[in-house]
Order: C-alpha cells, then sequence, then structure tokens
C-alpha cells in the first residue's frame, strides 16, 4: 500500500534498469543506513569488551558489514538517488562477496566457526540435493510409467504424489544417515582421544604379530 512512496515505478530505458523514486525513499534509506550503523557499532563496541580471539572475529566481520554497506549505498542509493545514475548497481550486489570474504577469512584465520560443523552441513545438503535432484527424479520417471492409469496427466500427477510423499517420510532418516556418516570418523578420533591406552595395548598387539 505504502510501495508507491518509496519507489513509484521500475522501467526499463535503452536496456538499462531505472528506478523512479518515492518521496519517502530517503526517510527508507535512513532507516536502513541507522540499522547498518547500529550493527557494527554494536560488533565494534563488543569487541572492545570481548577476550583477544573473539575481539578480532568481531572486528573482521564488523569490517566486512562496513565495507559491503558502504560500497552498496554508493551504487545503489546515493549515485541512483542523487545522480541518477544506474550504471552500477550490479556492483553493490556484487558488494556482499565483501562481507562474505571477511566470514570467509574470520573462519580460517580465526576460527569463526568449527571447520568441521560446516563440513558435516555442507555435505549433508550436497547428499540431500543430489537425492532429490537424481534418485527421486528416476523413481519419479519409473512410476509414470509403472502406474496403471490410462490418462498421461492423471499418471504424471499420481507419480509425483507418491514421490513427494517418500520424499518427505524419508528426507530426515537420510539427512541423519548422512550426519552420522560423517561424524564416525570425528568419534572414532575423540575415543582414541579419551581412551590413549587402548590405543597403545592394541598397537603393542599389533606389533607382536
Amino acid at each position: 500500500m505504502l510501495t508507491p512512496l518509496l519507489d513509484r515505478a521500475e522501467i526499463v530505458r535503452a536496456g538499462q534498469h531505472i528506478t523512479l523514486f518515492g518521496p519517502l525513499f530517503g526517510l527508507y534509506v535512513g532507516h536502513v543506513l541507522l540499522f547498518v550503523l547500529a550493527t557494527v557499532y554494536e560488533a565494534f563496541a563488543a569487541a572492545k569488551q570481548a577476550p583477544d580471539l573473539l575481539g578480532r572475529q568481531l572486528r573482521i566481520v564488523g569490517l566486512g558489514i562496513l565495507a559491503t554497506a558502504a560500497v552498496a549505498l554508493v551504487t545503489d542509493v546515493l549515485l541512483p538517488y542523487g545522480f541518477h545514475i544506474f550504471a552500477l548497481q550490479d556492483v553493490g550486489t556484487l558488494s556482499t562477496l565483501l562481507f562474505l570474504i571477511a566470514v570467509g577469512y574470520a573462519v580460517f584465520a580465526y576460527h569463526l566457526f568449527q571447520l568441521r560443523v560446516i563440513v558435516r552441513a555442507t555435505f549433508v545438503l550436497a547428499g540431500l540435493v543430489a537425492l532429490a535432484l537424481e534418485v527421486y527424479q528416476l523413481a519419479l520417471s519409473f512410476l509414470v510409467h509403472l502406474l496403471p492409469l490410462g490418462n498421461a496427466g492423471a499418471r504424471n500427477f499420481a507419480a509425483t504424489a507418491l514421490v513427494l510423499t517418500v520424499n518427505a517420510f524419508t528426507q530426515q532418516p537420510v539427512r541423519q544417515w548422512l550426519e552420522k556418516l560423517i561424524d564416525r570418523p570425528h568419534r572414532r578420533q575423540h575415543a582414541a582421544e579419551r581412551h590413549p591406552h587402548v590405543r597403545r595395548v592394541h598397537v603393542a598387539a599389533i606389533a607382536e604379530r
């Protein structure tokens, strides 16, 4: 209902996307800028009181937010709204890479997150996506030809409903199986660290053989 007050129209002129701003767009920009500045302030304020490692992590993430916000405000707000220059709007979208780079640096240089958790989530998500795209697609094609329905549309609908039902009931067990699979080496390592004497006895027994 209030959208025209912020964004009156979106048009394409000579192959270039142009925004016609509404009368309240300036207030909207101030609202967004206030939240961005508050986020950066909180990150740096917390970094001063945090332990050394956590403080470095927060400062790096805060710099990533600040860099992304600065580029986006110039290319997506200042140039289009103040000077009617719309050619650099894609740069503002790409500036999110600066935040991702900062987070990535904090992860690998200062251990912002546990790499095992990231690898685990990536592996599980990739497995679920591969299962959805490949296995269920094969199952759908097979069921379309197998179901004894004369109408092709009815066969497609029934096969899709059946595959989606199977997907709904099997996704969680598959997720849990993948999580256990990737956690298995970590559990073995953890068990070996907790019981080093068992490992020494096992190694000695192998050596005697």
